[in-house]
């Protein structure tokens, strides 16, 4: 039985965000990680920290939601730079459980939305150009998740074993 386009973005969401797969999910890239690791850098020019890009993902990721929601997509940043704010604080424990938690209802509220859709779609067509951002917006959600994972790596907070399931 072929899937539908929404169908298969759906799945992809789930193997991205709490569904493991082929490829590590949000979920399983912030096991675990506390907030100095979140707000660690590598060296003087190490790029973007953990914290930092989980900012930037709940930036686009709550302009997703709106826009499956039918709701307006909020503040524009004045740039994507923007998007990633302040490298956060290793002794900002709470702050970052904050930040983690934001990210996953932001995420499960993206499945909800989008399994909606996917049932209102089963009864007549689908938006193509909303599928196709879908799509895109998911391939930037793992390219930033393959981030999280290389910085853990980087600071050996990654454990050594993985178990796939």
């Amino acid at each position: 039985m072929a899937k539908n386009q929404l169908q298969l973005v759906l799945t992809q969401l789930q193997c991205v965000w709490n569904k493991p797969s082929w490829t590590v999910t949000i979920s399983q890239a912030l096991d675990r990680v506390e907030a100095g690791d979140a707000a660690w850098k590598c060296g003087e020019a190490g790029g973007n920290t953990i914290w930092q890009i989980v900012n930037h993902m709940n930036f686009y990721n709550e302009r997703m939601l709106n826009r499956l929601k039918g709701l307006p997509q909020g503040a524009s940043a004045d740039s994507n730079e923007a998007t990633f704010g302040e490298p956060g604080a290793a002794d900002h424990q709470s702050e970052w459980r904050d930040t983690v938690s934001r990210t996953l209802a932001i995420g499960s509220e993206i499945l909800t939305a989008l399994e909606q859709l996917s049932a209102n779609s089963a009864e007549g067509g689908e938006d193509e150009r909303l599928t196709e951002d879908l799509a895109k917006w998911l391939l930037h959600d793992t390219f930033h998740v393959g981030q999280i994972v290389q910085i853990r790596k980087q600071q050996g907070s990654w454990p050594a074993q993985r178990v796939f399931e």
